[in-house]
């Protein structure tokens, strides 16, 4: 008997049906990814060939490399509690929309980016998430995209 293999849209569906909280590891021979769940929604990822936020900032024109990089220098100092897009908000050089587009566009595109990857393994680690934002997608808008 053939086996089938597991695809990134039966794991997303199994995470989104069951709304679990936790992280996702997506793994081949030469990558590595995850995306964050809160009660079954998408509330970040990391992809080798991500943006990083503040590279998308920068990019855009709304802050300039030298604050950027002060930024980050002091996120580092405070122990990394708030995100650097909360700290953009809080200086006035982004709004939560800005965010809130900046966060979906990198979502999009790792998922984009999984789907691509050829023999990927799945590990799922439960653990409680404390959201740092009300960002979060549902996971059953890309089920279709494949």
């Amino acid at each position: 008997m053939q086996q089938k293999s597991i695809l990134l849209n039966d794991v997303l569906s199994i995470i989104a049906a069951k709304k679990l909280s936790g992280i996702l590891t997506l793994e081949n021979q030469l990558h590595l990814g995850t995306l964050t769940f809160k009660d079954g929604l998408l509330i970040g990822a990391q992809s080798p060939y991500g943006q990083k936020l503040g590279d998308i900032v920068v990019a855009q024109g709304k802050v300039d490399g030298e604050l950027l990089l002060k930024t980050v220098d002091m996120q580092k100092r405070e122990g990394d509690k708030e995100p650097l897009g909360a700290l953009f908000i809080r200086m006035g050089k982004v709004s939560l929309d800005d965010v809130r587009d900046i966060v979906t566009f990198q979502i999009e595109d790792a998922l984009k980016i999984f789907r691509k990857w050829l023999n990927t393994t799945f590990s799922f680690s439960p653990i409680d998430i404390t959201p740092v934002d009300s960002i979060c997608l549902k996971p059953e808008k890309y089920l279709a995209n494949v």
